[in-house]
């Protein structure tokens, strides 16, 4: 706030008033005066420092990827949230990314994040629609799926996931549920517990 951005004055389109004051109180006493810096300098100092912070979980998650810095441009970066386009130019210096993106609803774009749509919709086809343990089940065996793939071979968990998606959608395309209740025989099938889930269902 200290260098106008975000306006103080225009914080959710004028809705909420933000203390710039206050703020530069802080940085004066928390950075400023221990720097022996203007609050100017010691704001700049903070861009700096957040910039380098985020710059380097970046390189760490990319790496953890099997792709180094050099292979950044063959990629594009979607820049999203509250605070994202505004920090873009700070983080992104020597990341040479292919294409950098950002939308006049970046602050809400992470509402819109892909996994918290997906993942429930596979879920629910795992586990199989029409019971309210379906879902329940595939939310936990997925999950795991996921969790036990992403450690066991980080670069090669999109892959693992993928395949998992596709084997499940031509082998159980009616889902868990269908396939346990479908076989009277089964072990599940036997336990009184079950039973009555699968009827209160």
């Amino acid at each position: 706030m200290t260098w106008g951005r975000p306006d103080p004055a225009y914080f959710l389109g004028g809705r909420i008033r933000l203390n710039r004051a206050k703020a530069e109180a802080v940085i004066k006493t928390r950075i400023a005066d221990r720097l022996d810096v203007s609050i100017v300098e010691a704001a700049h100092l903070i861009r700096e420092e957040m910039g380098t912070r985020i710059r380097k979980e970046i390189l760490r998650f990319v790496e953890s990827h099997g792709i180094g810095a050099a292979g950044l441009s063959e990629f594009a970066v979607v820049v999203y949230g509250g605070a994202g386009p505004t920090h873009y130019s700070d983080f992104a210096k020597g990341l040479d990314f292919g294409r950098s993106v950002a939308t006049p609803y970046a602050s809400v774009f992470s509402a819109f994040n892909l996994d918290w749509v997906i993942i429930p919709i596979l879920m629910t086809i795992l586990g199989g629609t029409g019971t309210i343990l379906g879902p329940i089940l595939g939310a936990f065996i997925l999950s795991g799926i996921f969790e036990l793939a992403n450690m066991a071979m980080p670069q090669l968990h999109p892959i693992f996931s993928a395949a998992f998606i596709v084997l499940v959608t031509l082998f159980l395309p009616d889902g868990l549920m269908k396939y346990i209740t479908g076989h009277k025989e089964g072990v599940l099938r036997r336990l009184p517990l079950f039973r009555a889930i699968v009827r209160g269902t």
